[in-house]
Protein backbone atom coordinates (compact mmCIF):
# COMPACT_ATOMS: atom_id res chain seq x y z
CA UNK A 1 0.00 0.00 0.00
CA UNK A 2 1.40 3.41 -1.02
CA UNK A 3 1.99 6.13 1.56
CA UNK A 4 -0.70 8.81 1.51
CA UNK A 5 1.63 11.58 0.32
CA UNK A 6 2.92 9.37 -2.51
CA UNK A 7 -0.62 8.48 -3.58
CA UNK A 8 -1.62 12.15 -3.47
CA UNK A 9 1.35 13.01 -5.70
CA UNK A 10 0.39 10.31 -8.21
CA UNK A 11 -3.26 11.43 -8.15
CA UNK A 12 -2.29 15.06 -8.80
CA UNK A 13 -0.10 14.13 -11.78
CA UNK A 14 -2.97 12.05 -13.17
CA UNK A 15 -5.34 15.01 -12.74
CA UNK A 16 -2.98 17.41 -14.50
CA UNK A 17 -2.60 15.05 -17.47
CA UNK A 18 -6.19 13.79 -17.46
CA UNK A 19 -4.79 10.27 -17.65
CA UNK A 20 -5.59 7.17 -15.61
CA UNK A 21 -2.39 5.58 -16.92
CA UNK A 22 -0.46 7.45 -14.22
CA UNK A 23 -2.45 5.71 -11.48
CA UNK A 24 -0.82 2.37 -12.35
CA UNK A 25 2.59 3.73 -11.31
CA UNK A 26 4.10 2.17 -8.22
CA UNK A 27 6.41 4.91 -6.98
CA UNK A 28 7.42 8.57 -7.20
CA UNK A 29 10.48 8.02 -9.40
CA UNK A 30 8.47 6.07 -11.96
CA UNK A 31 5.99 8.96 -12.19
CA UNK A 32 8.75 11.56 -12.46
CA UNK A 33 10.56 9.79 -15.27
CA UNK A 34 7.52 8.71 -17.30
CA UNK A 35 5.18 11.66 -16.76
CA UNK A 36 6.55 14.70 -14.91
CA UNK A 37 9.61 15.41 -17.07
CA UNK A 38 8.16 14.70 -20.52
CA UNK A 39 4.50 15.70 -20.02
CA UNK A 40 4.16 18.17 -17.13
CA UNK A 41 7.49 20.02 -17.16
CA UNK A 42 8.21 19.31 -20.86
CA UNK A 43 11.38 20.11 -22.82
CA UNK A 44 11.69 23.85 -23.34
CA UNK A 45 10.86 23.64 -27.06
CA UNK A 46 7.44 22.12 -26.31
CA UNK A 47 6.21 24.49 -23.60
CA UNK A 48 3.03 26.43 -24.14
CA UNK A 49 3.58 30.18 -23.78
CA UNK A 50 7.31 29.35 -23.91
CA UNK A 51 7.80 29.12 -20.16
CA UNK A 52 7.41 26.53 -17.37
CA UNK A 53 3.75 25.97 -16.59
CA UNK A 54 1.75 26.81 -13.50
CA UNK A 55 0.74 23.15 -13.35
CA UNK A 56 4.38 22.20 -12.75
CA UNK A 57 4.87 24.96 -10.18
CA UNK A 58 1.73 23.93 -8.28
CA UNK A 59 2.83 20.29 -8.35
CA UNK A 60 6.21 21.25 -6.89
CA UNK A 61 4.56 23.51 -4.31
CA UNK A 62 2.47 20.62 -3.05
CA UNK A 63 4.93 17.75 -3.45
CA UNK A 64 8.50 19.08 -3.48
CA UNK A 65 9.28 17.40 -0.17
CA UNK A 66 7.74 14.10 -1.27
CA UNK A 67 9.87 14.11 -4.42
CA UNK A 68 13.04 15.01 -2.52
CA UNK A 69 12.46 12.30 0.07
CA UNK A 70 11.94 9.72 -2.66
CA UNK A 71 15.17 10.66 -4.46
CA UNK A 72 17.49 13.46 -3.35
CA UNK A 73 19.03 13.89 -6.79
CA UNK A 74 15.70 14.19 -8.61
CA UNK A 75 14.39 16.43 -5.85
CA UNK A 76 17.31 18.83 -6.22
CA UNK A 77 16.91 18.96 -9.99
CA UNK A 78 13.17 19.62 -9.97
CA UNK A 79 13.33 22.15 -7.12
CA UNK A 80 16.13 23.97 -8.94
CA UNK A 81 14.04 24.09 -12.13
CA UNK A 82 11.12 25.53 -10.15
CA UNK A 83 13.43 28.24 -8.78
CA UNK A 84 14.63 28.91 -12.32
CA UNK A 85 11.03 29.57 -13.40
CA UNK A 86 10.85 32.31 -10.75
CA UNK A 87 14.24 33.76 -11.65
CA UNK A 88 13.27 33.87 -15.32
CA UNK A 89 11.11 36.99 -15.16
CA UNK A 90 9.46 36.68 -11.74
CA UNK A 91 12.10 38.59 -9.77
CA UNK A 92 15.02 40.94 -10.33
CA UNK A 93 18.18 39.73 -8.58
CA UNK A 94 21.94 39.56 -8.89
CA UNK A 95 23.47 37.33 -11.52
CA UNK A 96 23.50 33.58 -10.91
CA UNK A 97 25.40 30.81 -12.73
CA UNK A 98 23.93 30.18 -16.18
CA UNK A 99 20.76 28.21 -15.53
CA UNK A 100 21.53 25.21 -17.71
CA UNK A 101 24.92 24.72 -16.06
CA UNK A 102 23.41 24.15 -12.61
CA UNK A 103 21.79 20.94 -13.89
CA UNK A 104 23.15 17.63 -15.22
CA UNK A 105 23.69 17.66 -18.98
CA UNK A 106 20.70 15.40 -19.63
CA UNK A 107 18.41 17.85 -17.79
CA UNK A 108 19.43 20.96 -19.75
CA UNK A 109 16.44 20.61 -22.08
CA UNK A 110 14.17 21.02 -19.04
CA UNK A 111 15.80 24.16 -17.63
CA UNK A 112 14.30 27.64 -17.89
CA UNK A 113 17.43 29.02 -19.57
CA UNK A 114 15.79 29.42 -22.99
CA UNK A 115 12.28 30.29 -21.79
CA UNK A 116 10.71 33.66 -22.47
CA UNK A 117 10.77 35.61 -19.17
CA UNK A 118 7.38 35.53 -17.45
CA UNK A 119 6.08 37.41 -14.38
CA UNK A 120 5.71 35.63 -11.06
CA UNK A 121 2.37 33.85 -11.03
CA UNK A 122 0.17 32.76 -8.17
CA UNK A 123 1.59 29.25 -8.58
CA UNK A 124 5.13 30.62 -8.16
CA UNK A 125 4.04 32.43 -5.00
CA UNK A 126 2.47 29.21 -3.70
CA UNK A 127 5.74 27.38 -4.36
CA UNK A 128 7.69 29.91 -2.30
CA UNK A 129 5.13 29.81 0.48
CA UNK A 130 5.13 26.01 0.69
CA UNK A 131 8.73 25.06 -0.12
CA UNK A 132 11.06 27.95 0.81
CA UNK A 133 11.58 26.95 4.44
CA UNK A 134 12.09 23.32 3.42
CA UNK A 135 14.74 24.28 0.86
CA UNK A 136 16.54 26.48 3.37
CA UNK A 137 16.54 23.63 5.88
CA UNK A 138 18.99 21.05 4.58
CA UNK A 139 18.89 20.92 0.80
CA UNK A 140 21.99 21.37 -1.40
CA UNK A 141 24.08 24.56 -0.95
CA UNK A 142 23.44 25.52 -4.59
CA UNK A 143 19.68 25.23 -4.13
CA UNK A 144 19.79 27.18 -0.89
CA UNK A 145 21.92 29.96 -2.41
CA UNK A 146 19.60 30.26 -5.41
CA UNK A 147 16.58 30.66 -3.14
CA UNK A 148 18.36 33.20 -0.91
CA UNK A 149 19.19 35.24 -4.01
CA UNK A 150 15.52 35.19 -5.03
CA UNK A 151 14.30 36.23 -1.58
CA UNK A 152 16.65 39.22 -1.41
CA UNK A 153 15.72 40.12 -4.98
CA UNK A 154 12.07 40.24 -3.94
CA UNK A 155 12.55 42.54 -0.94
CA UNK A 156 14.96 44.80 -2.82
CA UNK A 157 12.41 45.37 -5.60
CA UNK A 158 9.43 45.94 -3.29
CA UNK A 159 8.49 48.28 -0.48
CA UNK A 160 6.54 47.11 2.56
CA UNK A 161 3.44 48.58 0.92
CA UNK A 162 4.06 46.47 -2.19
CA UNK A 163 5.31 49.19 -4.52
CA UNK A 164 7.63 47.82 -7.21
CA UNK A 165 10.80 49.93 -7.35
CA UNK A 166 12.78 48.75 -10.36
CA UNK A 167 10.70 46.41 -12.51
CA UNK A 168 7.21 45.01 -12.93
CA UNK A 169 7.70 41.32 -12.18
CA UNK A 170 4.38 40.12 -10.77
CA UNK A 171 1.13 38.81 -12.23
CA UNK A 172 -2.08 40.45 -11.11
CA UNK A 173 -2.91 37.45 -8.91
CA UNK A 174 0.19 38.01 -6.72
CA UNK A 175 -0.28 40.60 -3.99
CA UNK A 176 3.05 42.46 -3.82
CA UNK A 177 2.72 43.50 -0.17
CA UNK A 178 1.96 39.91 0.82
CA UNK A 179 4.92 38.67 -1.23
CA UNK A 180 7.22 41.19 0.45
CA UNK A 181 5.98 40.15 3.89
CA UNK A 182 6.49 36.46 3.08
CA UNK A 183 10.03 36.96 1.76
CA UNK A 184 11.10 39.22 4.65
CA UNK A 185 9.64 36.84 7.25
CA UNK A 186 11.54 33.89 5.74
CA UNK A 187 14.75 35.92 5.61
CA UNK A 188 14.39 36.98 9.25
CA UNK A 189 13.61 33.50 10.59
CA UNK A 190 15.61 31.15 8.33
CA UNK A 191 18.74 33.04 7.24
CA UNK A 192 21.45 33.95 9.73
CA UNK A 193 22.13 37.60 10.55
CA UNK A 194 25.62 37.51 9.05
CA UNK A 195 24.28 36.56 5.62
CA UNK A 196 21.54 39.18 5.96
CA UNK A 197 24.09 41.88 6.81
CA UNK A 198 26.21 40.83 3.82
CA UNK A 199 23.23 41.24 1.48
CA UNK A 200 21.74 44.41 2.97
CA UNK A 201 24.93 46.15 4.07
CA UNK A 202 24.80 48.95 1.51
CA UNK A 203 23.90 52.63 1.99
CA UNK A 204 20.47 51.95 0.49
CA UNK A 205 20.07 48.83 2.65
CA UNK A 206 20.98 50.70 5.84
CA UNK A 207 18.34 53.28 4.97
CA UNK A 208 15.58 50.83 4.04
CA UNK A 209 16.24 48.33 6.85
CA UNK A 210 17.43 50.73 9.52
CA UNK A 211 15.28 49.18 12.25
CA UNK A 212 16.73 45.73 11.49
CA UNK A 213 20.33 46.95 11.83
CA UNK A 214 19.48 48.71 15.10
CA UNK A 215 17.87 45.57 16.46
CA UNK A 216 20.85 43.39 15.49
CA UNK A 217 23.60 45.86 16.41
CA UNK A 218 25.06 43.65 19.15
CA UNK A 219 25.39 40.69 16.77
CA UNK A 220 26.76 42.43 13.67
CA UNK A 221 30.27 41.94 12.35
CA UNK A 222 30.76 45.69 12.58
CA UNK A 223 34.28 45.73 11.13
CA UNK A 224 33.11 43.88 8.02
CA UNK A 225 30.00 46.02 7.67
CA UNK A 226 32.01 49.24 7.97
CA UNK A 227 34.30 48.01 5.19
CA UNK A 228 31.30 47.14 2.98
CA UNK A 229 29.96 50.66 3.46
CA UNK A 230 33.29 52.30 2.67
CA UNK A 231 33.78 53.74 6.16
CA UNK A 232 37.48 54.57 6.56
CA UNK A 233 39.86 56.01 9.10
CA UNK A 234 39.88 55.89 12.87
CA UNK A 235 36.79 55.11 14.94
CA UNK A 236 35.08 53.06 12.20
CA UNK A 237 32.67 51.45 14.64
CA UNK A 238 31.69 54.81 16.13
CA UNK A 239 31.00 56.18 12.65
CA UNK A 240 28.99 53.08 11.79
CA UNK A 241 26.89 53.41 14.94
CA UNK A 242 26.27 57.09 14.20
CA UNK A 243 25.14 56.15 10.69
CA UNK A 244 22.68 53.53 11.90
CA UNK A 245 21.33 55.13 15.05
CA UNK A 246 21.47 58.87 14.42
CA UNK A 247 22.01 59.97 10.82
CA UNK A 248 19.19 58.11 9.03
CA UNK A 249 19.66 59.98 5.74
CA UNK A 250 16.68 60.73 3.56
CA UNK A 251 18.16 60.77 0.06
CA UNK A 252 21.25 60.34 -2.01
CA UNK A 253 24.37 58.32 -1.36
CA UNK A 254 24.90 60.00 1.44
CA UNK A 255 26.89 59.39 4.59
CA UNK A 256 30.04 61.28 3.74
CA UNK A 257 32.58 58.62 4.73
Amino acid sequence: MKEKNVQNFINDVATILGSTEVLASENVIDVIQKFVYPKVLKPWQERENHHISDEFMTLMAKHGKTIYNADNTQGNILLEIALQRISRGGVVHKRLPEQGKTLPIWAHIYSAAKDIPAPMSGACFLFLMEQAKYILGNRSPELRNHLITILFGIINNLTEKGEELYANTLDADVNPATLYMLAWQIIRTDINQYDIADELGTPAGILKYNSYFRECWDYLDRTKLAKQLGIKGWFKERKLKKMIFYDIPTSGNMFGF
